[in-house]
């Protein structure tokens, strides 16, 4: 999608951001790669930004004539020109509801999370939703009113939108998570601090087959926790086999208990809930029930994020 024309507002009230002509990128030298991006013009299918794109999801609108191919994309960036009307603090992650299409939710590092309008251009509804930045946020499935968060604070929280006193904690780090993680024994200082200061959860999935399942991982972890909702305070299942920080996790949209994730190891795993055995049934080993190994795996020469 291109942006529209200078002075109009893009879906959401996102004000035109290629750079203006007082930018300071548009200093660069002719010939080099910066003054080449500074002043290159989108076409149809490509939006220029030229800060970092942290979060975008496809349209859940059926395709009609050329609404074909259209997102949502929210920028990580503090400056001015960028901002919404209503929303003057930097995005971190979005997500478009698949039961009303009309409808967004994003969230922020003010705190909060708001769910958007499209056709209105309005927002719906905003509240606090952690005690700091939140850094991810997604629907429930199957629902227009539920939707879970989670954030610098350490923990996964979930709302229902028609009763908004009161949000659920799904899960916090604990210093058993930690202890567990680790293979071992913690202080009960380091326990004690890990308590106090959860690491930040920086994503979460939904499960787009069972509303009451979703997958989180913390910052500079490599385990994937799987999450109950009916079973708030513990991880259902862990999923153990990056060897470096974890950066991306989604579910199968085709098949039920499927999970993929990136990490800083170069690899790509895939993952089934459904048909894997513990390691400890494999392989005689002395792991927990609840730790899952992946069944496939993908080597790339890059990140995955």
């Amino acid at each position: 999608m291109s942006p529209t024309e200078p002075g109009k507002y893009a879906p959401l009230g996102l004000a035109d951001i290629r750079p203006r002509a007082d930018s300071t990128m548009s200093d660069g030298v002719p010939g080099s790669m910066a003054y080449e991006f500074a002043n290159a013009q989108p076409t149809p299918s490509n939006y220029l930004a030229p800060w970092a794109l942290y979060a975008f999801d496809w349209c859940k609108w059926q395709t009609h004539g050329n609404s074909a191919g259209k997102v949502a994309i929210a920028s990580y960036l503090e400056d001015g020109h960028n901002f919404t009307p209503d929303h003057t603090a930097p995005l971190t992650s979005l997500d478009w509801n698949t039961i009303s299409p009309s409808l967004i939710i994003t969230s922020s590092i003010d705190t909060t999370c708001t769910i958007w309008d499209i056709p209105s251009l309005t927002a719906k509804t905003q509240l606090i939703a952690h005690d700091k930045e939140v850094y991810d946020v997604r629907f429930c499935a199957n629902s227009v009113d539920m939707f879970v968060s989670c954030g610098q604070d350490g923990s996964v929280r979930m709302f229902d939108l028609r009763s908004l006193e009161h949000s659920t904690i799904i899960y916090e780090p604990t210093g058993k998570d930690e202890r567990d993680a680790n293979g071992g024994r913690i202080s009960p200082t380091l326990a004690q601090q890990t308590m106090a200061n959860p690491p930040p959860l920086l994503r979460l999935a939904t499960s787009p087959h069972d509303q009451n399942l979703l997958a989180t991982f913390a910052q500079d972890s490599n385990i994937i926790r799987i999450l109950d909702v009916r079973q708030p305070g513990q991880a259902l299942l862990e999923l153990r086999g990056h060897g470096g920080s974890l950066n991306c996790v989604e579910w199968s949209p085709h098949r039920r208990g499927t999970l993929i994730s990136g990490a800083d190891d170069c690899q790509v795993l895939i993952w089934d809930l459904m048909n894997s055995a513990p390691p400890s049934a494999a392989n005689g080993g002395g792991q927990q029930e609840n730790h899952r190994s992946p069944t496939a795996s993908w080597q790339c020469d890059y990140e995955s994020i």
